[in-house]
């Protein structure tokens, strides 16, 4: 009795184990990766163009989408208008979008990252999806419109003048300084490239803000005012992209800097659009800033 007593328990561990093993072959693990992954395509209907402002952004009190920067010092800095850059997404929500991070290269390099990748991940499928609205992050003038081009496919460039923004909250930013460099031994082709001739329109500073690899990106024009949580167009995956995502990037250059287009390694690129993106990228009188640095301002 014993020995078959013995037999039904070693008969029921091994099914117990059999399920156990079943059920762990069973489980769907939520992938990660988006470079790796389908990127699914909801529909999502077609943007449209509100009328910017003619005017210089103000300095005013937000809600929801748009946050209220306050140091928490004795004497507090002035508040300054920053918006979620894809609608919907607070600020914790944004931090935990980042598929890549910014990963600047050393200055004349134009290796990766300059900027941070932010997806809309589905939370079931753990798949980047494609066609959230994207607005500006902070209020600015139109400063180039990029279609269609290599690497950044639909893109478009705000400028917002250091001017216009509370002295103390730039402070806090403790910006870098403008920093030319030699491009005589860059590997990069830039054909005619010479630095941009200082005028007096010039001669303060400003933030620039790329938004690039949009899905329907708005028809803007050069030299459009854009409020802050405006719509740009809408997450994809055009230019050098894999799955869908925002790729932001943030510089703090010379001020009225005309952009227009960019684009490079690819043939059809014309000498303007290699030169601009030399200026963008290499040059060093566009100093990256971390795009996360001004999204953890933004409260909720």
């Amino acid at each position: 009795m014993f020995m078959a007593m013995k037999k039904i328990y070693s008969w029921g561990s091994s099914i117990l184990l059999g399920l156990s093993l079943f059920s762990a072959c069973t489980t769907r693990k939520t992938p990660v990766d988006i470079d790796s992954q389908p990127a699914a395509l909801p529909s999502a209907s077609t943007p449209s163009k509100t009328v910017p402002s003619l005017e210089i952004p103000t300095i005013t009190i937000l809600s929801v989408e748009k946050a209220t920067i306050q140091a928490t010092d004795l004497e507090p800095l002035p508040a300054v208008e920053l918006c979620s850059p894809i609608e919907g997404m607070p600020r914790q929500e944004l931090e935990n979008s980042v598929v890549t991070p910014f990963l600047p290269p050393l200055p004349g390099s134009d290796d990766p990252h300059h900027g941070v990748d932010l997806a809309d991940i589905d939370p079931d499928s753990g798949f980047a999806l494609e066609g959230r609205r994207v607005n500006a992050l902070m209020g600015g003038k139109v400063a180039g419109v990029i279609l269609n081009r290599f690497p950044y496919g639909n893109g478009i460039i705000l400028e917002a003048p250091l001017r216009n923004i509370a002295a103390g909250w730039v402070d806090s930013l403790d910006l870098p300084v403008i920093q030319p460099v030699d491009l005589s031994a860059s590997p990069l082709t830039c054909p005619s490239m010479m630095p941009p001739a200082v005028s007096a329109e010039m001669s303060g500073r400003s933030l620039y803000f790329l938004y690039a690899h949009l899905k329907d990106p708005l028809a803007y024009e050069p030299g459009e005012w854009v409020t802050c949580g405006q719509q740009l167009g809408n997450i994809g995956s055009t230019g050098n992209s894999i799955n869908p995502h925002l790729h932001l990037e943030v510089r703090v250059g010379m001020e009225n800097i005309p952009l227009g287009s960019m684009a490079h390694y690819d043939a059809s690129a014309t000498i303007d659009e290699m030169n601009t993106y030399c200026l963008w990228r290499i040059s060093g009188y566009f100093q990256r800033i971390d795009p996360m640095k001004l999204i953890s301002y933004i409260r909720d």
